[in-house]
Parts: C-alpha cells; sequence; structure tokens
C-alpha cells in the first residue's frame, strides 16, 4: 500500500550536463570518436529523492547512451551517502541517447563507440550527478502519488520485422504536492532513442529529451 499523503516527502531536480566543450558522441562507432560540433539542445540529468519515513529512494535519470557501475559506486559512496539514501534504494539510469556525451568510459570497446576517455569531463560530470541528488533532497516537501496507463499508438517501429509487433503501452507516474499542484511526472516508453543517425554530430537529447521539454512547458 503506498504511504498517506502526509507521511510522503518527495524532491525533484534537474541539473544540466552539457559539456562545455566540443566532446566525442556517444552511440554510434561510425562516427569514430569525432568531436561535436556543437548543441542543438541541451542534455540533462533529472533527479527524485523520496521518503515515505521508513525509508528513503533516488532515481537519477540522465541523458546519455548508458550509465556504469563504477559512477553508480561513486554516487552511493558520495551524495548518497550525505542525503542518506542506501545502494539498494537507488535506481541509476540513462535515456539510452544515442547523441548525448561520450568520452566517459575507460573501457576499450566502449571507447570505439563513445570516444577516447576524458578524465576532466568525468570529473565534471560527476559533480553535476551529485549536484542533481544534493539539489533534490534539499527540494523535499509533503507529496501524493497517482499512477495510470498511457497508449502511443503509430508512435514506434519493429526495425527488425517489417510490420512487426512493437510496445505501445506505457507507464506514467505523477507527483502532486498537497495542493494538488503537479511537481513531476514520470513516463516509460519502449522506443530506441535514435532518431538522429551517425551524422549528426551535434549534442542532443534525442526523442526523451524532446518529450520532457514538451511536458514542462505545457
Amino acid at each position: 500500500a503506498l504511504p498517506a499523503a502526509a507521511e510522503l516527502q518527495a524532491g525533484f531536480a534537474k541539473v544540466d550536463v552539457t559539456p562545455e566543450k566540443p566532446v566525442p558522441l556517444a552511440g554510434y562507432g561510425a562516427r569514430r570518436g569525432r568531436l561535436s560540433t556543437g548543441v542543438h539542445d541541451k542534455v540533462w540529468a533529472r533527479a527524485a529523492v523520496f521518503d515515505d519515513g521508513h525509508r528513503r529512494s533516488a532515481i537519477l535519470s540522465v541523458d546519455m547512451v548508458g550509465v556504469t557501475a563504477e559512477v553508480r559506486g561513486l554516487l552511493v559512496k558520495g551524495p548518497l551517502g550525505e542525503i542518506e539514501v542506501p545502494s539498494e534504494n537507488f535506481l541509476f539510469c540513462a535515456t539510452h541517447n544515442h547523441s548525448g556525451p561520450g568520452g566517459l568510459s575507460k573501457n576499450v570497446l566502449i571507447r570505439v563507440a563513445a570516444g577516447n576517455f576524458d578524465q576532466e569531463l568525468y570529473d565534471w560530470m560527476l559533480k553535476r550527478l551529485g549536484q542533481a541528488l544534493r539539489d533534490a533532497n534539499a527540494a523535499m516537501a509533503p507529496a501524493k502519488l497517482g499512477v495510470g496507463r498511457a497508449q502511443f499508438e503509430g508512435m514506434s517501429r519493429n526495425r527488425t520485422v517489417e510490420g512487426g509487433p512493437t510496445d505501445p503501452d506505457g507507464l506514467v507516474i505523477e507527483v502532486t504536492d498537497a495542493g494538488d499542484r503537479l511537481r513531476a511526472v514520470f513516463v516509460n516508453f519502449a522506443a530506441h532513442a535514435t532518431i538522429l543517425g551517425s551524422e549528426n554530430m551535434e549534442i542532443s537529447s534525442e526523442w526523451p529529451g524532446a518529450m520532457c521539454r514538451f511536458l514542462e512547458e505545457a
């Protein structure tokens, strides 16, 4: 059962993680580690922290192709320890964006599709991710949850089997404050973030970012 509205606290934040210099883009080996030529639209880290009076949890989503266990471990030891969120209650995930910043992995195989490792960028990014978690924790306030489903018919295709099955079913969670004002929306929709191909050399958050901008503006 969900906790009563008076018991649940939630905080949200987003932090700009758009690199301030040209960087490799992660997602396509055909780019061969070439540097970005500009910024089409910004990439973000979005954080949520919850406390139901019994346990604390956090979600951190980033506009990148993926996340690593190494970065997760550093976040657990650092900012998550500060805000008292245990590792087992932390979800660290990516939108699997193929036009976001690369240069963040030391793994030889990943570097083929994401560019050479950049320690300066790695350190900067880690600080920004930690800031998102801290900001969300600082914004904690009474909250209520609402859960529903949505249908995204015709918004994805099966690229393996022409005319093959897709998954149009989506999960939507809204978080409101004590006065029923909307504070956050979570959307789960199964679709690869690859509208932009390997020819694109500008940083972008792809369709998940466009969806977030639309919802935030609405």
